[in-house]
């Protein structure tokens, strides 16, 4: 384990909060005095704050820089919205395509890749509930092709998480347009697991989910398609500069962060 103390001596040639500013002697001591006062706020999407991996980072970079991070969870679409107008001090995101939009814009910065997670397409597993070309589909996009030419159930998001995000790019690529009555809402709070097992129906979920729940009556469509794999990446936006987002993004991508993620079950670091 690194302690603090040999991290912050090595911190002079990795992370800096703003050119010619090390975490050492009386600047740093302004930064932790700011911090205190003020902690910097992560936006993460609700998936990072469900799985905990939001709380294991947060709570990692505290021990090993003395300085606090108020995680804040909303769905990708809201964060991205509170990184663009400076409501947050940085944003950790599931949604490569929208992210990648706001920095083109110039909205955002620092967008660093920290991890890799990925979601699983299940289905119920009682006999007879799926056809055998839904089970045998070589891939997600295929799965869901079946679903819909199937009418089997299917529960949507329209909430702006990155598995919405995701899941709108596989109904692209399956060439379909998700329609009532098979297609059902899944409300904002709502299990997506349990909601599965009760309506019998299909849902994309994230894996650490999948990986901690109880799976029973349930089993997996999808999970090794490479479109299922999303990065997790963080950022920060050009309208707030709170001085310990800078040292975050340094952090999370200097191995100390990344090893955090590659310990949480369904992560792995990015490479």
């Amino acid at each position: 384990m690194l302690d603090r103390r040999s991290w912050l001596r090595g911190c002079g040639h990795l992370i800096v909060a703003a050119p010619g500013l090390a975490l050492t002697g009386p600047a740093y001591a302004q930064v932790r005095r700011r911090a205190r006062e003020e902690p910097m706020r992560l936006g993460v999407d609700v998936a990072l704050a469900d799985c905990g991996l939001a709380r294991a980072l947060a709570g990692a970079f505290g021990r090993h820089t003395g300085l606090p991070v108020l995680p804040v969870p909303a769905p990708t679409s809201a964060m991205l919205a509170a990184l663009e107008h400076g409501e947050i001090d940085a944003g950790l995101g599931l949604a490569p395509e929208a992210e990648r939009r706001l920095e083109q814009q110039g909205l955002v910065h620092d967008r660093r890749a920290v991890a890799r997670t990925s979601f699983v397409l299940v289905g119920p597993a009682a006999r007879g509930a799926l056809p055998a070309a839904v089970q045998a589909a070589p891939d997600a996009a295929q799965a869901l092709a079946r679903i819909a030419a199937a009418q089997l159930p299917f529960l949507g998001r329209s909430d702006g998480s990155g598995a919405h995000w995701l899941e709108q790019s596989l109904w692209r690529a399956a060439a379909v347009a998700p329609a009532a009555p098979w297609l059902r809402a899944l409300g904002p709070g709502v299990d997506p697991l349990e909601a599965a097992r009760q309506q019998s129906a299909c849902v994309l979920v994230e894996r650490p989910r999948w990986l901690a729940a109880r799976r029973s009556g349930l089993v997996a469509l999808a999970e090794r398609d490479a479109r299922l794999s999303v990065p997790v990446h963080v950022m920060r936006p050009f309208r707030a500069d709170h001085p310990s987002a800078s040292l975050f993004v340094r952090w999370l991508t200097a191995g100390a962060g990344q090893a955090v993620a590659a310990r949480h079950p369904g992560f792995v670091a990015a490479a």
